[in-house]
């Protein structure tokens, strides 16, 4: 794992439910919060070499 400043990424959050990759919503305040918290909580991170559209693109999103 390498060990990477967080401070300005992007946090997004999938839920599987039922075997299905699902992305979530939240309110501007809501999300600020969880992003303190993921952001507090990172001791590293894996890339997967993909980029946000890549990802989006699969989910099925248009960004």
């Amino acid at each position: 794992m390498k060990e990477v400043s967080v401070e300005d990424a992007n946090v997004n959050i999938l839920l599987d439910i039922d075997g299905e990759v699902h992305i979530v919503g939240f309110e501007k305040d809501q999300l600020e919060a969880i992003e303190f918290l993921v952001k507090s909580a990172v001791k590293g991170v894996l890339n997967t070499g993909r980029h946000r559209m890549e990802l989006l693109a699969f989910l099925g999103v248009k960004g």
